[in-house]
């Protein structure tokens, strides 16, 4: 015997899961995930080259979370030397020294050249007090004669900290990273927003692997 659909019921239900599908957001993390599925919806775009792509995540990524200094980089196939991409927040004196730099892959992933504390295999951090740059590297600081300065608290974040989050393709191969220093309340991350950020360096590790291997193609097909 086939049971009596209430209708009613049925109607009311779908209205509610229609209106709180479609309502306004209202918490910081309803907004968070809709500008994060925003930025992935214009990362597909054909229009958008690889350092278009760069550059608007270091603008998500400063909207997004507490860094107001933001650092990309990527390997170049060519040479399979690491160099930055695309800088937000820095001087043009600094910007200048970091578009000098170039890294090899055992500066990437070992202590040979700077020290850092690693928290997984994605994630790390380089505090100040272990001097995490060469000598003469400190004009790609915004503000280098703070380089020295003491750390008031453990949770205090100071010129010359940094967190590094590394990209790796589906053949685990490290193909870029970014750098993030100067949160706008001088605090160390909460474990909420560094989930967050290790979140979004696995989304972007996916969407540069898809947009070099569409320019390969794209670029064969021109030759061809």
């Amino acid at each position: 015997m086939v049971e009596m659909v209430d209708k009613g019921k049925e109607i009311e239900t779908i209205t509610l899961v229609r209106k709180r599908f479609h309502s306004p957001s209202e918490t910081d993390f309803e907004k968070w995930v809709d500008d994060f599925i925003n930025y992935i919806d214009q990362t597909r775009s054909s229009l958008l080259s690889l350092k278009d792509i760069l550059n608007l995540t270091a603008r998500v990524i400063y909207r997004l979370f507490s860094f107001q200094e933001i650092a990309i980089g990527l390997i170049n196939e060519k040479d399979d030397l690491y160099r930055y991409e695309a800088l937000l927040g820095f001087t043009k004196d600094a910007e200048s020294a970091y578009k000098r730099l170039t890294y090899d892959h055992d500066d990437m992933v070992t202590e040979k050249k700077y020290r850092f504390t690693r928290l997984n295999k994605y994630s790390f951090f380089c505090i100040a007090e272990q001097h995490p740059f060469e000598e003469g590297e400190e004009a790609t600081f915004n503000r280098p004669l703070k380089l020295n300065e003491p750390r008031n608290s453990s949770d205090e974040f100071i010129e010359g900290d940094y967190f590094e989050f590394h990209c790796y393709d589906s053949n685990n191969e490290l193909i870029g990273w970014f750098e993030l220093s100067n949160p706008r309340n001088k605090k160390m991350p909460t474990h909420e927003e560094l989930k967050r950020i290790e979140l979004f360096a696995h989304i972007l590790s996916m969407i540069i692997e898809r947009k070099r291997h569409f320019e390969k193609v794209f670029n064969g097909n021109l030759k061809g």
